[in-house]
C-alpha cells in the first residue's frame, strides 16, 4: 500500500506504508476481517496525519508545499515536533525560575499531557481550547484554570519566537475563562497579638511562627524570606536595616528600615531568629525550611494561637500590605516596601485597608448619647 500526495495532475509523490494487502482487504480502510486491521489502520492514519501536519507547518512559514519539499520530507522522515515535546523541552531548560513557578508550569503540562499526550501545533485552535477547558474545569476552580492558561500561553509565544508556531494563529485563540476576583485573607492587629503572644515549645513551630510574623513586619515574598541572608541586614546607631539587592520575583532591590516599620516589632523578631542560628549558618531562618512546610505548621500555629482565619505565607505578606495601607493612605508608600510594580495592586490593599477602619468605628465607646 502507498500514500499518494497529488499536487497536480504531473507532480505527485508515493508514500511507502510498508503495509502490504490483498486488493480485496482493502475497502477505504483495512477490512475489519484482517488479523491486522486495527495496526494497519492506526499505522496510516498515522502516516496521513504527519503528511497533514507538515503542510501545516509549511503554510504556517508561509511556505509552499512543493515535490521537492514532500520528497525531501519522505526521504529524511522530518516531522512536526508537538507542542508537547516542545513544552517539556523548553521547561527543561528553564533554570533560572522560581522552583514554585516551575511547579506550576509542570502542572500545565501534565494538565495537557492528560488531555492529549501527544498535541500538536496544527491541533491548537478554538475547538481544542475550548474542549481543553471544558477538561479543566470538570475539577478546577476557574481561577486555577485561568493560571494554566498563562503558562499555556508563556509557552505558545515561545513557539512563536522559535518559529514553532504562528502569531496569526495565536491571534486568533479566544481564552474565555474570566478571573474571578478573590477577597484576601489577612490578619488585623488583634490576630497579629495573639500570634506574638503565643509561643511553641516545638523549636520548628517555633521557628515557622516567627518567620510567618517576619513576613507579616517586612511584605517580602517567601521565596525573600527564606533565602534572606544575615549579610543582608544592616545594624545601624538606628536598628536594623534590611537590604536586598534584587528580589527573586522582580528582580527588584528593596530596602526597609525596620526600626521604623510597626515601631521596630520587626527587629525583635529578627533578634529571636539570629538567636536560634548557629554562627556558621548563613541564612536569618535558623534552618532550611520550604513554603508547604511552613504553611502545613501554620494550621497548628492557627489552632494554638486561636485564629478564626486559615494561615498562609502569601497572608502574611496581604497583612503587610494591607496595615501599611491603613496607617500611611498612600498607595505608592505600599509600592515601594512591597516591591509592587502597578498601582491598581496597591489600590486593592487601600479598599482591604477601610475595613480596618470600619472595625476600629465599631470599637469606639461613645461617652454622649444623644436623645
Amino acid at each position: 500500500m502507498q500514500i499518494r500526495a497529488h499536487l497536480s495532475v504531473k507532480e505527485q509523490v508515493y508514500f511507502s506504508t510498508g503495509i502490504y494487502l490483498a486488493p480485496d482487504m482493502w475497502t477505504g480502510e483495512v477490512h475489519h476481517n484482517h488479523p491486522s486491521a486495527i495496526l494497519f489502520n492506526k499505522q496510516i492514519e498515522d502516516t496521513l496525519r504527519e503528511l497533514k501536519d507538515f503542510e501545516f507547518k509549511l503554510n504556517m512559514k508561509g511556505q509552499e508545499l512543493t515535490k521537492a519539499s514532500l520528497e525531501v520530507y519522505r526521504n529524511t522522515g522530518v516531522r512536526e515536533v508537538s507542542f508537547i515535546e516542545f513544552y517539556e523541552t523548553r521547561l527543561k531548560k528553564e533554570r533560572s525560575i522560581d522552583p514554585n513557578t516551575f511547579r506550576d508550569q509542570r502542572q500545565t503540562l501534565d494538565k495537557l499531557k492528560e488531555y492529549n499526550p501527544s498535541l500538536r501545533f496544527s491541533e491548537i485552535n478554538q475547538e481544542f481550547l475550548d474542549e481543553f477547558t471544558y477538561y479543566l474545569l470538570k475539577s478546577l476552580s476557574k481561577n486555577t484554570v485561568t493560571k494554566h492558561y498563562k503558562n499555556l500561553k508563556k509557552y505558545l509565544n515561545l513557539a512563536i519566537d522559535y518559529k514553532e508556531f504562528s502569531y496569526e494563529q495565536y491571534r486568533d485563540l479566544k481564552f474565555r475563562v474570566k478571573y474571578k476576583s478573590l477577597r484576601r485573607v489577612y490578619l488585623d492587629y488583634e490576630d497579629i497579638q495573639k500570634l506574638l503572644d503565643k509561643e511553641f515549645e516545638f523549636e520548628r513551630l517555633e521557628i515557622s511562627r516567627l518567620t510567618f510574623l517576619l513576613l507579616c513586619f517586612t511584605g517580602l515574598r517567601s521565596s525573600d524570606i527564606l533565602s534572606l541572608k544575615k549579610t543582608d541586614l544592616k545594624f545601624t546607631e538606628h536598628g536594623i536595616n534590611i537590604d536586598l539587592h534584587a528580589t527573586q520575583k522582580t528582580e527588584d532591590p528593596v530596602f526597609l528600615p525596620m526600626y521604623e516599620l510597626f515601631n521596630g516589632i520587626g527587629e525583635v523578631i529578627i533578634k529571636k531568629l539570629l538567636s536560634m542560628s548557629d554562627d556558621d549558618w548563613k541564612f536569618v531562618i535558623p534552618k532550611k525550611l520550604y513554603n508547604q512546610k511552613i504553611n502545613n505548621d501554620l494550621k497548628v500555629i492557627q489552632s494554638g494561637a486561636k485564629i478564626g482565619k486559615y494561615l498562609t505565607m502569601h497572608v502574611a505578606r496581604h497583612t503587610f500590605c494591607t496595615l501599611l495601607a491603613f496607617e500611611s493612605k498612600d498607595p505608592y508608600l505600599v509600592m515601594k516596601y512591597a516591591s509592587i510594580s502597578k498601582i491598581e495592586t496597591a489600590m486593592g490593599y487601600t479598599h482591604l485597608s477601610k475595613e480596618l477602619g470600619d472595625s476600629a468605628l465599631k470599637q469606639i465607646k461613645w461617652s454622649k448619647k444623644f436623645t
